[in-house]
């Protein structure tokens, strides 16, 4: 009797990790239908500091609740004080998510914007990169990077 109730435990046991054992879920790996989405920068912060003195790069991650169902559309918008073009360039503002493309929750954004090494002698300036939207799900805090770009270029002297 104690060996059939070893194995009945042994079973109920293996049963939580096989698909179809679980009579509300046919996947016993939680799948949120609704998963938060939120954007940090690639060490994890919600600001970093940049000088503008090579062409260097900032990565950045996103960051979700749960394990994705399907594909999902990431929107990014980008303002502040630095000027797209001149100061910076950005990958992409439109991103398609796939479910096999996380590890361990996260995505990882690496080089998203290249800065621009320029002459120019410029106070800091800064670059707002923000989740705009997202397919289904939620955007979750923090939806922005700030990014502080300065500049190492001096006036010349008299």
């Amino acid at each position: 009797m104690r060996i059939v109730s070893y194995l009945l435990a042994l079973l109920a046991i293996a049963c939580l990790f096989v698909s179809g054992c679980d009579s509300s879920s046919s996947n016993t790996l939680i799948r949120d239908s609704n998963p938060s989405v939120s954007l940090k920068a690639g060490d994890g912060s919600s600001g970093v500091a940049a000088a503008e003195d090579t062409d260097a790069s900032v990565d950045l991650k996103l960051v979700f609740s749960d394990l994705l169902t399907s594909d999902m559309s990431v929107s990014i918008s980008v303002g502040g004080t630095a000027t797209e073009g001149e100061d910076y360039e950005i990958q992409s503002k439109g991103l398609k998510i796939h479910p096999g493309d996380l590890t361990n929750g996260e995505v990882f954004l690496g080089d998203f914007i290249v800065l621009i090494n320029d002459a120019e002698v410029e106070d800091p300036e800064t670059i707002t990169v923000t989740l705009s939207t997202v397919s289904y799900g939620q955007r979750s805090v923090p939806v922005s990077v700030v990014i502080t770009l300065t500049s190492e270029d001096v006036a010349p002297s008299s």
